[in-house]
Parts: structure tokens; sequence; C-alpha cells
């Protein structure tokens, strides 16, 4: 007897059908309040978009109150450009002339961030191949990157770099090796 009293769930696929016939009726309501813009005269259609894009102009004007044509060039008061002697790649100013040659990556890499810069990946470099000068290769014609190798061996042995050259070329080299080298700085510094 308590058994009869239990009330049945609902199978999924009635849930389903249910939720179906749900939003197809909400689609219709929707798609007939569309439809009362139609008997709108051709002036109440004009007045309405009028009235709409006056609205979106005051958001847009309020939300960007100090973007402009004249301050085009700008972002957050600085330059968008950048500086003499660097030249613009996949969105980063780049050294044009290398710098060095310096003996090891990490006095390269020292040197970069002194003066706001980073020494790029390897691939990012490779990217400006033909902008910039990345020498001819071998060593120490060619460029640092960023790029060390973990040299986990037995006997240890000294940590790798990539270097970058002109043409897309890519050696590796000992950390320690002298070579050139490349900074590249945030378009805005």
């Amino acid at each position: 007897m308590i058994e009869a009293n239990r009330r049945k769930r609902p199978s999924p696929a009635l849930v389903l059908a249910v939720i179906a016939l749900i939003v197809a009726a909400a689609g219709t309501a929707v798609a007939d309040q569309g439809a009362s813009i139609s008997v709108l005269s051709k002036s109440e259609k004009k007045t309405i978009r009028k009235i709409a894009r006056n609205i979106a102009n005051r958001q847009i004007t309020a939300r960007a109150a100090k973007l402009s044509v004249r301050n085009a060039k700008r972002v957050n008061g600085h330059d968008a450009a950048c500086p003499a002697g660097t030249t613009l790649v996949s969105g980063y100013c780049f050294d044009i002339a290398p710098r060095g040659p310096v003996g090891d990556v990490y006095t390269a890499s020292d040197d970069c961030r002194s003066k706001g810069g980073f020494l790029p990946t390897t691939l990012l470099l490779r990217s400006t191949d033909g902008k910039v000068d990345l020498g001819r290769g071998p060593l120490p014609d060619s460029s640092y990157t960023d790029s060390i190798h973990d040299a986990s061996a037995d006997p240890p042995q000294p940590a790798r770099i990539n270097l970058v050259f002109n043409g897309g070329g890519i050696l590796t080299v000992d950390s320690h090796t002298g070579s050139e080298y490349h900074c590249a700085y945030p378009l805005v510094r």
C-alpha cells in the first residue's frame, strides 16, 4: 500500500518535451513583439532610430571621455610609438642594431632589463628576421634569446641557450658562449 501512494517521477523525455514546449512558446511571444514594429509609420521608425542612436552616442562618450583622434597615438599619457633606434614588430619595439657582443646570456638579459626591456623568446626574435640585423651566424654574429634549456645530465652540463641569426636560423650553444643580442621593449613604457 505504501507503494501505491508514491508518485512516479516524470521520465527524462517528458521533462525535455515540456522544456521544448516552453521554449517554443516563448520564442513565438518574442517574435510577436517584433511584429508590432512593422505597423509603425516610416517617420515613427526614423524617430525611434534617432533616439536609439543618441542614447548610444551619449553612453559611448561617457565611457570613452579621454579618447579622441587627437589622443590616438597616446596610451595612458605616453606616446604609443617605438623610440629611436628601435622598430615595431609583433607589438614590441626591438633594437634595430645588435648590442654587444657580451660574454654570456645573463649579462645580455641584465642589460635589457636595466633599459626597461627583455631578451625575446626564440620565436619572437625569429619573427623580426628581415626587419632587424640578427647577424649572419655563427658565433658571435647571432643574437641571444631568453630560451635556456635545462642541461640535466650525468655528469652535469652547462645550460644551453638558443641564438637566432638572419634567415631564421637557430643555434643552440652553451649559455656562457659570447654573442650579440637585441632587447625587446613594450610598445608603451
